[in-house]
């Protein structure tokens, strides 16, 4: 034990140069994560859409609550490439549980039937 071996020398030697690096970008601020805090749902049996905004608070349980209603039918959107509503991927497994209306959400998460009226606010 009194003598390191070449290897373990150079093991050492890498741990302090990583631990070193984690430090200095901790230090100097790498990226940081911008949480998204304002996000648009729709109803997806009716196509109406509401705000949430978590402010830093918390998250959304999906499907969120319908105020209106009472029914957990809420599930966030957003614009996609082709500038059309989409359904956020995360959300699309939870189609297959909710009773989504066909003439408001097609294959694929599309939204094609919004509602006119103007979004409504959700309270956290």
């Amino acid at each position: 034990m009194d003598r390191m071996k070449p290897w373990q020398i150079g093991l050492f030697i890498a741990a302090v140069v990583v631990l070193g690096a984690s430090l200095v970008w901790a230090v100097l601020g790498g990226e940081s994560v911008n949480l998204k805090e304002n996000h648009v749902l729709v109803d997806v049996t009716t196509g109406d859409r509401f705000t949430f905004n978590t402010g830093g608070r918390r998250g959304m349980a999906l499907p969120e609550k319908n105020p209106e209603t009472g029914e957990n039918v809420l599930l966030p959107i957003h614009r996609g490439e082709d500038d059309q509503w989409v359904i956020v991927p995360r959300a699309r497994i939870m189609l297959g549980d909710l009773p989504v209306s066909s003439e408001i959400v097609k294959s694929g998460g599309q939204v094609v039937n919004i509602s006119d009226r103007s979004p409504r606010k959700l309270r956290p």
